[in-house]
């Protein structure tokens, strides 16, 4: 019994967490200005470190969690780059993709 409850705060947790995730991940594309954007990103990173701190998520899987979450944040940034005509920012974006 106390392994299901365990379990199942676990799952409550993590489904939380890609909620608050997804938010940041909105509001960080939304964002007036850098200083902002960064403060979100740090925010997610912090989310995850949290976690792991707690013991809900292990290293790897806080790897992948911030893997998914830049990867998903940087494809819904380049066509906004692609509007603005931004080919620098753009270069250095698809080539973050690329290496992972």
């Amino acid at each position: 019994m106390i392994r299901w409850l365990k379990s199942w705060r676990r799952r409550r947790v993590l489904v939380r967490t890609h909620i608050q995730l997804e938010a940041l991940r909105r509001l960080a594309l939304t964002a007036p200005d850098f200083m902002f954007r960064d403060q979100l990103i740090f925010l997610a990173n912090a989310l995850l470190g949290d976690l792991q701190a707690r013991g809900i998520i292990t290293k790897g899987e806080r790897r992948e969690l911030a893997v998914e979450w830049i990867k998903n944040y940087v494809s819904a940034l380049l066509p906004m780059l692609y509007r603005d005509k931004n080919a620098e920012a753009i270069d250095r974006l698809g080539c973050f993709l690329k290496a992972s």
